[in-house]
């Protein structure tokens, strides 16, 4: 799952770094990441929506099927990108890990408390999984 969610974290960071005149359209609202219940935003009118919703179809598992239904994807796929300054571009992926293992770090929010599941072995964020990237979009304009 881990290589399935690097792949699709990379995807969108390129995605973003061919489309950087507007790589701020990209950010998500990380209390509602891209995938959230497995719905994704349809197609549109810009490279962003186009992406968004292609992105967001490999993230439920689209790139493979097994009688009609998504088998390509991490369990419970869900993308972010977040931006504090409009250059710098942090794309994740969270999924639901099969076994409780340490939470990720505080810092990454993606997929926050989407997957601990009450009384289980992976209550809390134990079963929480992220993969992130960076992604610097350069300011090519001369100083003033």
């Amino acid at each position: 799952q881990r290589a399935q969610a690097l792949m699709l974290v990379q995807d969108l960071a390129n995605r973003i770094a061919m489309n950087r005149n507007n790589a701020a359209d990209y950010v998500t609202d990380v209390d509602s990441p891209i995938g959230t219940d497995g719905i994704c935003p349809a197609a549109g009118d810009s490279r962003q929506e186009d992406d968004a919703a292609e992105w967001c179809t490999a993230l439920m598992g689209a790139a493979e099927t097994k009688g009609g239904a998504n088998v390509g994807a991490v369990v419970g796929g869900l993308g972010c990108v977040e931006s504090d300054d409009g250059i710098r571009f942090v794309v994740s992926v969270a999924w639901q890990g099969l076994a409780p293992l340490a939470a990720p770090p505080e810092g990454v929010a993606c997929g926050l408390g989407a997957f601990g599941l009450d009384g289980s072995r992976c209550e809390g964020e134990v079963c929480r999984r992220v993969v992130s990237t960076v992604v610097e979009i350069a300011d090519l304009t001369e100083p003033e």
